[in-house]
């Protein structure tokens, strides 16, 4: 972890390894994802992971919109938009093509 002037802040040691790292701002939650994998995972600021949201396709590249807060998934077979929900603490589909 690190403070916004780029200095180490602390380290943390993981149990699941990510390619990608959101941070979602409006949440104050991270989101995590290996590419090629099914799943996206929602952490919390220990980078604990708070739940998992398992896509019908491999996700090949995962973005998130700070403005809407929409968190998109794409791969092979298919395009999905996702919320999250800072209350519950998870990924919700909205829309899947």
């Amino acid at each position: 972890m690190y403070y916004s002037d780029g200095r180490a802040c602390r380290k943390l040691k993981l149990d699941t390894q990510f390619d990608e790292l959101f941070y979602c701002i409006n949440e104050d939650q991270f989101i995590g994802w290996t590419r090629g994998a099914k799943e996206a995972h929602v952490l919390n600021g220990d980078l604990e992971i708070l739940s998992t949201s398992i896509c019908d396709y491999n996700i090949n590249d995962l973005n998130y919109n700070k403005m809407t807060s929409d968190v998109f998934t794409c791969g092979k077979g298919g395009v999905t938009v996702c919320l999250i929900y800072f209350q519950l603490q998870i990924i919700l589909i909205v829309f899947f093509v």
